[in-house]
Parts: C-alpha cells; sequence; structure tokens
C-alpha cells in the first residue's frame, strides 16, 4: 500500500528522522533520543532548552526543497502524541491509527509535556514511561516539521516500515529449487 502521491510520510526515531515525500527520502540527523541529550539538561526543560531544540531542528529542515499536500506519521513519537491528543486513559491502537493530529494539537501537547517534571510525564495517561524522557524533544521535531512545511495536520499510521517490508516480502516470487549454480561444491 502506497502514500497517495504528496503525501510526507514522516518517522521521528530516537537518532534519526526520516522523510518520504514521492521520489524523493532523506535521513536527517534529529531523533528523539539524539536532541534530549543535545538540548534538554533541565527538568523540566526550560523554555530556552526547546527554542534551541526548535532552532536546531528547523535548521536541519530549512535546506529540504520539497512540497507536500499532506503528511502521514509513523512510529512511536507521532502515536504516543495522538494518544496524548485524543486524551486516552490507555494506549488504544485502534482509536490511534487514522487519528488526524493537528499542529495545534501537537503544540498543545509540547507545552503541556515539557511543563512537567519527568517523574510526572511517566505518570501521564497513555504515555509508556520509558517513553516519557524523550517525547518532548520528539514533539518538538514534530511539531517544526509540519510548521517548516505549511502542514496544519498529519494523519497517524499505526503501520510502520515493518509493515511495509513484510507486504514487499509477500510480493517477492517463490524460491526456485534446481541446479547449483557453476562452481558451487555439492555433495550427498
Amino acid at each position: 500500500m502506497q502514500p497517495e502521491p504528496g503525501t510526507l510520510v514522516l518517522d521521528i526515531g530516537g537518532g534519526s528522522t526520516e522523510l518520504l515525500l514521492d521520489s524523493f527520502h532523506t535521513s536527517l540527523d534529529t531523533g528523539s533520543v539524539r536532541f534530549t541529550e543535545r538540548f534538554v539538561r533541565s527538568d523540566p526543560p526550560t523554555r530556552d532548552e526547546i527554542a534551541a531544540c526548535a532552532r536546531a531542528v528547523r535548521s536541519l529542515l530549512e535546506p529540504l526543497d520539497i512540497a507536500p499536500e499532506r503528511a502521514l506519521g509513523v512510529a512511536g513519537t507521532v502515536t504516543t502524541l495522538a494518544a496524548l491528543d485524543l486524551g486516552l486513559d490507555a494506549y488504544d491502537r485502534e482509536r490511534v491509527h487514522g487519528h488526524r493530529l493537528s499542529l495545534e494539537g501537537a503544540r498543545a501537547q509540547l507545552e503541556r509535556l515539557a511543563a512537567l517534571p519527568l517523574a510526572q510525564r511517566r505518570e501521564v495517561p497513555a504515555l509508556e514511561p520509558e517513553r516519557a524522557p524523550v517525547i518532548v524533544a520528539g514533539a518538538v521535531i514534530l511539531a517544526e516539521t509540519l510548521a517548516r512545511f505549511g502542514l496544519d495536520a498529519i494523519e497517524v499510521s499505526e503501520r510502520d516500515i515493518l509493515d511495509g517490508i513484510a507486504l514487499a516480502a509477500a510480493e517477492l516470487p517463490e524460491p526456485e529449487e534446481g541446479a547449483a549454480p557453476p562452481g558451487a561444491y555439492t555433495c550427498c
């Protein structure tokens, strides 16, 4: 299943962020773990730390000459922010999948999470405690990406690269049994 033409596929990982748009693809050295380690020193993060993180994201996005019409987000940062935007008491894949997370909703979650110390972020319903330390930087990356490309929202998908790999593998032809290639040693 291919996204519609003009759809930016965004995958915010721990060490990098992948962006795919039609035949364009890139991997940026901006991930939720990497940017937490680089910019977040206080608990909770200060406005200056958040601003520095946002400037760094913008500097990496600025040179990209693409014009997506819409966005599709995969992986933990985007799906978690969607669950929080929905106000879920517990994470629910069915409700998260297909949710349209607005730029304003992403910014609201960023403000909310950045105001909480780590111990309180770990207690937020629908937020995995292990993701709590890096969710603020991830939210900055999401909000700045949407803003940079003039997108007012992102559609959230519970399907990701592993689903794509499985689908591609299912389309491969069956292996053929036959004679060994020239020069191969056969026995028995």
